[in-house]
């Protein structure tokens, strides 16, 4: 089973406020300007009942002053017959911008019908019908005069105990001109408060984006600085959500740097640390670029290992450039391979967990490596490696290794001559 390399995060945040611009302002835009019509069409609506209302209240109001004021005048003007009050019905309409008035009995006979600069016909009674159904004022267009809104209503008489017929007009350059003025106004102010929301809008989601891009910046720089610390299977497995153990087939590769105590005892810190550094560079290089994965950086040793098809020439060859590596180290690696079984496993719980492999594999491997001396590479017997012709098989044993009941026969390598200067 091959080792999978966790696919990497996306590069960039979430683009807030480019989806913001792209689609929530056209969305905002567009679905104003159709809010704004509704709203103008509801206020045009509106308006409407508001100026059938008002005419109504206006000819109650007519004819509560002249009843009061004329009363014989008034039963004369309702009784079809001839009365002064015309007179003063026309200056009542003159104070209150009505242009044409027209009055009706129940049954549609003429009582009153008079205009004040424009001609306006008698009022058909087919259009007195909705208002005596419903009681309700209601407001035509021009059906007395061209250009004019006309409100038809009923009043009840309490005096004759009769209802009556009124059709109040008016100029509708006037009403349309009111009507147009308001929604107009409304509509300003809907859209100042929309856009002056949308602009809030932009500047909180623009300031989350900028917040939005640090954080994901230094989260990136934190999981680059963090993967730098794990091995690519221990990354594969956190970011798979892997938890249980998982057997694989795999050759182990153990190094570890010959002498290294006596080179610390007599060297300072800083040559000691300078060493490792560059062993530890000089062997993970050697085992990624053959496809290996260092599992664990052990001080002045290395456990790495291979899977898949070729494992076992991609391990040697590892080993081989590992030597060549360190060749210009003042302590070189002996190497040891073993091929069998480990398992992968996380260990531990809570906040303080580890990947790593384990098995008889990874023990062997060890032991191997012990037996091994400076710029030596020592295999199980067993391994079948292709054709390396920079190695030379110096020599095959069987030994018995610490803490193993059985008997392992072993082969050691080590470069030429050509190969390693050092040798």
């Amino acid at each position: 089973m091959k080792i999978v390399i966790p696919r990497p995060i996306q590069d960039k945040p979430y683009p807030l406020l480019r989806n913001f611009i792209l689609f929530v302002v056209p969305f905002v835009l567009i679905g104003g300007i159709g809010l704004t019509l509704s709203l103008k069409s509801r206020v045009g609506a509106n308006m409407e009942i508001f100026h059938a209302e008002h005419d109504q209240q206006s000819v109650y109001n007519i004819a509560s002053e002249l009843r009061k004021k004329h009363p014989e005048g008034w039963s004369k003007l309702f009784s079809g017959k001839s009365s002064k009050l015309e007179d003063e019905i026309v200056h009542e309409m003159e104070t209150r911008g009505i242009h044409c008035l027209s009055i009706q009995s129940i049954q549609g006979k003429p009582l009153f019908n008079r205009s004040i600069l424009d001609s306006c016909k008698l009022p058909e009674m087919k259009l007195f019908e909705d208002v005596l159904q419903t009681g309700l004022p209601q407001l035509y267009e021009d059906v007395v005069h061209q250009g004019y809104w006309s409100t038809f209503t009923v009043f009840y008489d309490t005096d004759s105990n009769k209802r009556f017929l009124f059709a109040v007009s008016r100029p509708s350059r006037r009403f349309e001109n009111t009507v147009s003025q308001i929604s107009t106004n409304d509509a300003v102010w809907f859209g100042v408060l929309l856009i002056l929301s949308t602009f809030i809008a932009y500047g909180l989601i623009h300031r989350a984006q900028r917040s939005l891009n640090v954080s994901f910046a230094s989260m990136v720089n934190a999981r680059e600085q963090l993967q730098r610390f794990l091995s690519k299977a221990a990354r594969a497995n956190v970011s798979e959500g892997q938890s249980s153990a998982i057997k694989h087939q795999a050759v182990v590769l153990f190094a570890d740097l010959r002498n290294f105590s006596g080179y610390a005892e007599t060297h300072s810190v800083e040559e000691t640390a300078d060493l490792i550094d560059r062993f530890v560079t000089a062997v993970t290089d050697a085992v990624e670029s053959h496809g290996g994965d260092v599992d664990k950086l052990l001080g002045d040793g290395m456990l790495a290992w291979f899977t898949g098809e070729g494992a076992t020439d991609n391990a040697m060859q590892a080993a081989i450039h590992c030597i060549e590596n360190c060749s210009d180290l003042p302590r070189r690696p002996g190497i040891g391979l073993f091929e069998g079984e480990v398992i992968a496993a996380t260990l531990g719980k809570g906040d303080r967990m580890d990947f790593t492999i384990l098995g008889r594999a990874v023990n062997l491997a060890s032991r191997l490596c012990s037996k091994s001396a400076e710029d030596e590479i020592t295999a199980s017997k067993s391994m079948r490696f292709g054709d390396f012709h920079q190695l030379d098989g110096i020599a095959t044993d069987t030994v018995s290794l610490k803490n193993h009941s059985q008997t392992i026969e072993i082969k050691k390598y080590s470069l030429k001559n050509e190969i390693n200067p050092l040798a």
